[in-house]
């Protein structure tokens, strides 16, 4: 079928039920039986069917007549959705579809496999077939007609089930094919997905799970597949009530005894992604004195050397080959471990401490990178020659740190202050320490010197304090806390330790460690062990006299019963002792553990907390799970913690706690109480990067405080969120380019960047969804999020440099070319990208248009950041014309938004004009050089020691260079300029004429507008000033109307302020409070919204003003809190400001300070030429001087004010003088 004659209709019935018609979803009613009858006649399209045989098949229980009825009505609907498409065929009797007219996924899905000549029997398959079965593999999106309920239709449930079963089975097959091509081409990565899907289908196939437990060992995966097991093996235990087969135990029995080692893949010398981390480094030396012999050597290193390599892979370390008596041993690579650096020291001091030689060590943590070699892990060697440079200056069986692992170890491991690391540059911290010995702490929280306050869980807290009330009566309670890792967990476990610290009780605590996985009981051993004071140096005989002691002690009269048991626990069993079948002995050893803790919950109640039971063993979990079904009948209450991934049986919603994100003020509480001092930015930044994370703050306070820096993530955290980066596995690569695009990123541009199949890459996604990495952020799971901006950053941070830029790269150039929109939408986005990939040229024109952008939008803010990024990239290009252009395009836009931002006294836009003036030369087109003598205009009269004089020469220049470039545009500009400066140099009438002709002068739409700026809403705010001055008030009213109203048509929020605030002091002027105050309010929420300093400040001012004339003495402080801000923000406008204080201080009777303020406006006025609040101001004088009695003074300050009213023509105000004047003449 060719392209053009496609289908309009698509049915897809794999899974839920979706049908487009024309690209657009299925319209009208959609109820379930008429979904019903359209899936069952595309499938059954091969024959008409009898309209008596499908009413009966849908509608059954109903009356021949009726069903009938109901047919009709669903063919209705059916053909009222399709429209014109010609898709059913009917006549009275029958009914059924065109063929042709439709696309349906199951035929697709169906379709026979083609014989390919590239595929020889007994050979791999091809690419091009597995691309072909992977597309229809991935049309089967669930079972058929998934989430359609259809009630009392027997026949259709049976016709459904026949399609469900045979659809299945084909989708296993499919899988199954897929997953040996793959395999048999050496491809296991592409392989594990299909192997994981199959698992997914067919849950209880054993053989399917074998498939996969190999798949993941001969991949390297060992831990991997060993999970896989315990998953399958609680799969079947509880769905079916049975064991696993031997065969699937002899498999995890030869994977965990590594008899299934890695299989060698096809070469990935061209795939294999250098990858950046952190990873703690142990470099060791023993020391072999007096012998040259090698033979001699090699035997005395021998056994230092398996017990070096015995350790350090206990503690989960790489051991790198070397040659001779030194070593290095690589912590959280390959894989991460949230304690990585804390197991380095362990196994390092372990060492020194059992190691029959004398031996030197250093231990140091930082960013690797790591190459296509394994054994290799740090390609550059520069922090394995830290580690080096740290066992040179270690003393014999001496360990010593840096002070990056020391910062990770903190609270875990005494140590002792070294002199400084020799020769260590100012790049890197060269403080040293030498460890003297562990602290008890078994934890981050034991680790800490002072434990951040409990914020935002009090509802939490008093559930725990519930259940313990409830538990102390004699009945035991089980509660699980659960959420994803930092969230504080912990904390809230210690807050409830700490608060029955004071009580009759006793605490035990059980830790479950990803490295103990697999190990039956190990955190009910490490716990026993410490309880009967257990050393790893005792004999079994030793640790039976212990136990039997203890027990005699505590349990006598259980000692007897119960002391096989726990000797054979802890490997100490007696040798003579009968032994028991394996089921037998695991049940007997519950029943022992149930009776210990029952009996020590007798003398007084217990609380006993188990963390991280996302690591714990089957065997444990076991029996935690028999203590919340069967609780003992003791004060015990059980306290869990867990992620979110944690499932188990036989925990309900009622014995879990979902702990989610704190509130931006409860972690702004936390971040107070760690006593750390921070500025507000400071705290705020910590507060929105932790996003409700409580860990994530405290870490991030914590760097702040050591190292004043915000710009990385603390090495605290990059282990844990590198750990959840790891068990991704093959999805890691995904996340990477996903954080590439950002926090948010569209699935449809990550497939055009991304090298992978489409099915391998829905598999990645799924998987980062399954991790929690990502979450959905619409319906049709075409846009999704990182859950967390930490993880998003150590996803992009684990990338080198080089493959971030080249992703960039892609991800620009696919942006420019598959979606051209919205690239053109959101210009900063693909400068952000062509900026990363290190392609300055093409980012410059891309920031130039994000800033002028959002400057349009009154993101103000936004503009300036987008205008300075572009600004930074200046230096990547050659100090020519070309870059000073570009320079002088950037800086001309920004010094706008700096404006409206800060203020006209803005002194970075003050520093923007002036440099963008040095940049100017006489070839300059005349609209460019209009722009820099406007902006240099825009900030003059607000300079220090500048005035209105200064800026009205600049207004003249400014309109000499508009007549010369013949712009009306720019005419109109220049025109409201000089309005602007007559208005405040008390020249109404020229005021007048400037601001009419620049109304006169048309915007042209061929001529873009200056940023920022409506000279016809400016010029129509100075016009109504002016003409109130002159005392034509109604002129002055229709002209303030007219600039709010063509500023409401510009959607921008600076003009609209403009044209706002003019009117609130037009009707101060006249005294009309209520429009004033309108006019305010209006203006403040804008302002406030677009962060206007300066309209924030006048608008409040304002406000104070309407609050004086109605008696509030409150309004005197915000007037003058507003005119303290004005200062900075534009301090050639004070006098607006004083002038309001002082008529304010007139309204509250407060002569006094109603002249100082006086005094200090006219000089300040005087000092840059404000010559438009004079006249009003030595009226007030006047006025002032009138109330206290001083007639002669008010008399020559009403002739002062009424010889400068009559000079400007300012009518209104001469009448208002002459008023004083009668005032004044009736008391003489």
């Amino acid at each position: 079928m060719a392209i053009h004659d496609a289908p309009q209709i698509e049915i897809h019935l794999l899974g839920e039920i979706q049908v487009t018609v024309g690209g657009a979803s299925l319209s009208g009613k959609r109820y379930a039986k008429v979904l019903a009858l359209l899936a069952y006649l595309a499938v059954e399209s091969g024959r008409r069917h009898s309209r008596e045989a499908l009413a009966d098949l849908l509608w059954p229980a109903l009356g021949a007549d009726e069903a009938r009825t109901n047919l009709r009505q669903a063919l209705y609907y059916l053909r009222r959705a399709f429209g014109n498409n010609n898709f059913l065929v009917t006549d009275r009797t029958s009914v059924g579809v065109s063929e042709g007219s439709y696309w349906l996924d199951l035929e697709a899905f169906l379709a026979a496999e083609s014989n390919c000549p590239d595929c020889r029997a007994g050979q791999p398959p091809c690419s091009a077939c597995l691309t072909a079965m992977a597309g229809r593999m991935t049309l089967y999106r669930g079972e058929f007609l998934a989430g359609l309920t259809v009630d009392e239709v027997p026949e259709f449930e049976e016709w459904r089930g026949k399609q469900r079963e045979r659809l299945h089975c084909e989708a296993l097959g499919l899988l199954e094919r897929l997953r040996a091509g793959h395999e048999q081409r050496g491809e296991l990565e592409q392989a594990l997905i299909y192997a994981r899907r199959y698992t997914l289908l067919e849950p209880w196939d054993e053989e399917g799970q074998r498939q996969l437990m190999a798949l993941l060992a001969r991949n390297g995966q060992k831990g991997a597949a060993l999970a896989q097991y315990e998953s399958c093996r609680e799969i079947l235990a509880r769905d079916l009530g049975l064991e696993p087969e031997a065969a699937t135990y002899s498999l995890m029995e030869r994977i965990r005894n590594d008899g299934l080692l890695p299989s060698p893949q096809k070469p990935v010398s061209a795939t294999v992604r250098a990858n950046r981390r952190q990873a703690t480094i142990v470099c060791g030396r023993f020391i072999i004195r007096g012998e040259n012999d090698p033979e001699i050597i090699a035997e005395q290193l021998r056994t230092p050397r398996q017990l070096c390599s015995r350790l350090m892979q206990r503690h989960g370390g790489l051991l790198a080959q070397t040659h001779g008596g030194s070593f290095f041993v690589y912590f959280g690579y390959p894989v991460a471990s949230e304690n990585a650096a804390i197991q380095a020291v362990r196994a390092a001091v372990q060492l020194a401490q059992e190691a029959e030689v004398r031996l030197c060590i250093g231990i140091h943590t930082g960013a690797i990178v790591t190459g296509n070699d394994p054994a290799l892990p740090d390609v550059a060697g520069v922090a394995s020659n830290i580690a080096a440079r740290l066992c040179d200056a270690a003393e014999p069986e001496g360990v010593v740190i840096s002070e990056e692992t020391r910062r990770l170890v903190e609270g875990f491991f005494h140590v002792d202050t070294l002199e400084h690391l020799p020769g260590a540059d100012a790049s890197s911290a060269s403080q040293i320490y030498r460890v003297v010995g562990q602290t008890d702490a078994s934890n981050r929280l034991d680790a800490r010197q002072r434990l951040a306050p409990l914020a935002g869980r009090r509802a939490e807290l008093a559930r725990l304090r519930q259940l313990w009330k409830e538990s102390k009566k004699g009945r035991g309670q089980f509660i699980l806390i659960r959420g994803e890792p930092g969230i504080g967990k912990s904390r809230l476990i210690r807050a409830l330790r700490d608060g029955v610290a004071n009580e009759p009780c006793t605490v035990r605590e059980l830790h479950c460690f990803p490295e103990y996985l697999h190990s039956p009981l190990r955190p009910v051993v490490v716990l026993l062990e410490t309880v009967f004071q257990l050393l790893p140096t005792d004999p079994p005989a030793v640790r039976r006299d212990k136990i039997r002691s203890y027990l005699a002690e505590q349990y006598p009269a259980i000692r007897s019963e119960t002391l096989p048991v726990v000797a054979a626990l802890l490997d100490a069993a007696d040798d003579d002792a009968p032994g028991l079948p394996p089921q037998s002995h695991k049940e007997r050893t519950f029943q022992v553990l149930h009776q210990l803790l029952g009996a020590l919950a007798a003398r007084q109640p217990l609380l006993l907390i188990v963390e991280d039971l996302h690591w714990v063993d089957p065997s444990s979990l076991e029996l935690l799970q028999r203590l919340a079904s069967e609780p003992i009948a003791a004060p015990v209450l059980t306290v869990c913690s867990a992620r979110p991934e944690f499932q188990a049986a036989g925990l309900s919603d009622e014995t879990t706690v979902e702990l989610g994100p704190l509130s931006d003020t409860n972690v702004s509480q936390l971040v107070d109480g760690l006593g750390i001092p921070l500025d507000e930015d400071a705290r705020q930044r910590i507060v929105s990067k932790a996003e409700g994370v409580p860990l994530f703050a405290e870490e991030m306070a914590l760097m702040k405080a050591s190292t004043a820096s915000d710009a990385e993530i603390p090495a605290t955290l990059q282990y844990l969120l590198l750990a959840r980066l790891d068990a991704l596995q093959e999805a890691r690569h995904t996340a990477q380019l996903a954080a590439t695009i950002g926090r948010r990123f569209d699935r449809a541009l990550l497939e055009r960047v991304a090298t992978d199949e489409p099915v391998a890459l829905d598999s990645a996604l799924r998987i980062l969804r399954e991790e929690r990495i990502i979450t959905p952020v619409d319906k049709d799971g075409s846009v999704f999020e990182f859950r967390h901006g930490l993880i998003q950053e150590a996803a992009y941070r684990s990338q080198t440099r080089e493959d971030r830029r080249r992703a960039h790269h892609r991800i620009a150039e696919a942006l420019e070319c598959h979606f051209p929109q919205h690239a053109a939408q959101q210009p900063d986005q693909l400068a952000r990208h062509f900026a990363d990939a290190g392609a300055a040229a093409q980012a410059l024109p891309r920031w130039l248009a994000a800033g002028r952008r959002a400057l349009r939008a009154s993101a103000n803010a936004e503009a300036a950041d987008h205008l300075r990024n572009g600004l930074a990239l200046l230096k990547q290009l050659p100090a020519d014309d070309k870059r000073r252009e570009w320079e002088l395009n950037l800086l001309l836009p920004l010094g706008q938004a700096l404006l409206t931002l800060h203020g006209y006294g803005s002194a970075e836009a003050a520093a923007v004009y002036e440099r963008a003036f040095a940049l100017c030369h006489e070839q300059m087109p005349d609209r460019q050089r209009f722009e820099v003598l406007w902006g240099r205009w825009m900030v003059s009269s607000s300079r220090e020691d500048s005035n209105f004089s200064v800026s009205e020469e600049l207004a003249s220049e400014l309109l000499d260079a508009a007549l010369a470039s013949k712009d009306t545009n720019l005419l109109s500009y220049a025109h409201s300029a000089n309005a602007n400066i007559a208005l405040w140099r008390g020249e109404f009438e020229r005021a007048c004429y400037s601001a009419e002709t620049a109304l006169a002068s048309p915007i042209n739409p061929l001529h873009p507008p200056l940023d920022g700026y409506a000279p016809h809403v400016s010029s129509l705010a100075h016009l109504s000033w002016a003409r109130s001055r002159q005392g034509r008030i109604q002129e002055a009213r229709e002209a303030s109307e007219r600039s709010i109203a063509l500023a409401q048509t510009l959607e921008h929020a600076d003009s609209l302020c403009f044209a706002l605030i003019h009117a609130a002091l037009l009707h101060s002027f006249l005294h009309d409070k209520s429009l004033a105050v309108d006019h305010a309010e209006q203006a403040l929420i804008i302002a406030d919204r677009y962060r206007l300093a300066l309209w924030q400040s006048a608008s409040r001012m304002v406000l104070g003003w309407a609050q004086a004339i109605d008696g509030d003495a409150r309004g005197i402080e915000r007037i003058q809190a507003s005119a303290a801000r004005a200062q900075d923000v534009m301090p050639s406008v004070m006098g607006a400001f004083l002038y309001a204080l002082a008529e304010a201080y007139g309204f509250l009777d407060e002569s006094s300070a109603q002249l100082k303020t006086i005094d200090v406006a006219l000089e300040t006025t005087a000092k840059v030429g404000d010559q438009l609040h004079q006249a009003d101001l030595y009226r007030l004088r006047a006025e002032a001087l009138l109330r206290l009695g001083h007639h002669e003074q008010a008399g020559a300050a009403f002739d002062t004010a009424l010889r400068i009213a009559k000079q400007q023509g300012a009518l209104a105000i001469t009448r208002r003088i002459k008023d004083g004047l009668e005032l004044l003449s009736g008391v003489n």
